[in-house]
């Protein structure tokens, strides 16, 4: 106890960044309605904190299918201990069960630097460009599965590194069933830091292969488990290039595509993610000032030592997820790993350039600094405003805010509805999410959704399906709310015209047409 409480008094700066990380990020938690995957995690641990059933009838289930994300049963049963604790199913509490465990991503991040460096500056220095980089700190504030994993990760390598082995493989178990992005990386981020272990001369040749061979077999008896509990593991192998008819010529052309999308400059500095739901829409993954100091940490490679070259590999390593997967392209929350590696490299071209400014006048020194320093603030001040400003109106579409405002509408006027729109699933769900269930309520959800799997109904309204572009007389419609998606141009310019026709917007959009 008397160790524990001299490491909190040695590490008083990172402990108290990681109170202002948290602080930053609990900021407008619910400006933006949940991702569909966020909205679905949160309503089936809920359900399961309740009822002991998830939404489809299935009592404490260890596979969870039918709903958005899939998610693994550590991040599940996470989810469902958050709202054990009494919780209030809002938005703000289905984000906040995630937000904090990655609040402690700078004590991790901190921690793991400095095993590899050991220095203390630049580990604070990688610390703070990886925490509040866009790319981190926009997904590290939504409600996914992720925000758990990232943590769990870090946590196996720091104890893999302190040789910590059998917690180490708890450590990565946990990451394995916390997040299906990050299963690739349970493989090889062991062998990789054993790796280091061997090159640094700290273990033999044979230490490593029997290391490795034991962190191999954990993983292998992960995966089993995951087959026996899953069932989809099996379709999930699919997904991987390595299952695909491909030739070698075409396996290594994509895989070196994807590296360098990955790396490309404007994905880093500019546009940011290519999946919406992931982007943070307004900056790339990094501030652009800090473009300078990625090819000075490049200049600066030939005078490192070695555990400081394995911590950039990360850019590399962390990728990983997404080099191998047919489907994705998003690296910012799969390849959230390679952030670190990145962050470390252009924490080198900081520490090269203030090691070398020691050489200059101490005025042109301070000037340099002052110039750097302000315009790195201008750049963070414009994103954070961005990103509380422009950001929502940007991706409200992706956020399902006209869902939102429907489902406040209809709580707020109790009437029997007929809701129209092209997903009624997800409409019926945001709905739901939104709606104080009681533990009835939640049995009569998981009956309904057992019989029914295209028309819901709940609390008198009817959710359908509706065509794009449909053509309807708005004369004879009667009690029924439907998506502005599904009328056409004409009926849309009828219905501005009559009085008693109330439009439901959001951002100053159309969202749906209330016929009363």
């Amino acid at each position: 106890m008397r160790s524990f409480f001299q490491y909190l008094s040695s590490r008083k700066i990172i402990l108290i960044f990681c109170f202002f990380y948290l602080a930053v990020r609990m900021i407008f938690l619910d400006q933006t309605f949940l991702l569909p995957d966020e909205r679905d995690l949160a309503l089936t641990g809920y359900s399961i904190a309740k009822t002991g059933h998830d939404l489809f009838g299935n009592y404490y289930p260890l596979k969870f299918e039918r709903i958005s994300p899939n998610a693994p049963a550590v991040a599940m049963y996470y989810d469902v201990f958050w709202w054990k604790i009494g919780m209030i199913k809002n938005v703000t509490n289905a984000r906040l069960a995630f937000v904090l465990p990655a609040s402690l991503l700078p004590i991790l991040v901190f921690e793991l630097v400095l095993f590899l460096t050991k220095k203390k500056k630049l580990s604070y220095l990688v610390c703070l460009i990886f925490c509040l980089s866009p790319w981190i700190y926009n997904i590290s504030r939504l409600g996914l599965e992720i925000n758990l994993a990232l943590p769990l990760i870090l946590a196996a390598m720091l104890l893999q590194l302190n040789r910590k082995s059998a917690w180490s493989d708890f450590f990565y178990f946990l990451t394995f069933f916390s997040y299906q992005g990050f299963r690739p990386l349970v493989l090889t981020i062991p062998i990789y830091l054993e790796f280091y272990f061997y090159l640094s001369k700290k273990i033999t040749f044979k230490k490593f292969l029997l290391s490795s061979s034991g962190y191999i077999f954990s993983f292998v008896v992960f995966a089993l488990i995951g087959l026996k509990i899953e069932g989809n593991l099996r379709e999930r192998t699919g997904e991987l290039i390595f299952f695909k008819p491909y030739g070698r010529r075409h396996l290594f052309n994509m895989v070196l595509s994807r590296i360098l999308k990955g790396w490309d400059l404007s994905f880093l500095f500019k546009s940011g993610d290519y999946v919406p739901q992931y982007n943070n829409g307004v900056a790339g993954q990094f501030y652009g000032v800090l473009l300078i100091f990625l090819f000075l940490g490049i200049f600066a490679l030939k005078n490192i030592p070695l555990g400081e070259y394995f911590l950039i590999g990360f850019a590399l390593v962390g990728l990983l997820p997404s080099l191998i997967n047919v489907y994705s392209l998003t690296f910012s929350i799969r390849s959230a790993l390679a952030a670190l590696g990145l962050s470390a490299l252009m924490a080198e071209g900081v520490s090269f350039v203030f090691n070398n400014m020691k050489k200059l006048f101490t005025y042109l020194r301070l000037l340099m600094t002052v110039i750097l320093s302000t315009v790195l603030f201008l750049q963070m001040a414009i994103f954070f405003r961005n990103y509380y400003v422009v950001k929502p109106a940007l991706q409200a579409d992706v956020f399902g805010e006209k869902d939102k405002v429907l489902a406040t509408y209809v709580l707020n006027n109790k009437s029997n509805y007929s809701v129209e729109s092209p997903l009624p699933y997800s409409t019926f769900m945001s709905y739901i999410f939104m709606s104080d269930l009681t533990k009835k309520d939640l049995q009569k959800i998981s009956a309904m959704l057992n019989r029914n799997w295209s028309i819901f109904y709940f609390n008198n309204l009817t959710f359908k399906r509706c065509e794009a572009n449909q053509p309807v007389n708005p004369e004879d419609l009667h009690k029924v709310i439907v998506d502005e998606y599904c009328l056409t141009f004409l009926t849309k310019q009828r219905i501005q015209k009559k009085l008693n026709v109330k439009t439901l917007r959001y951002f100053n959009k159309p969202a749906y047409f209330v016929f009363d």
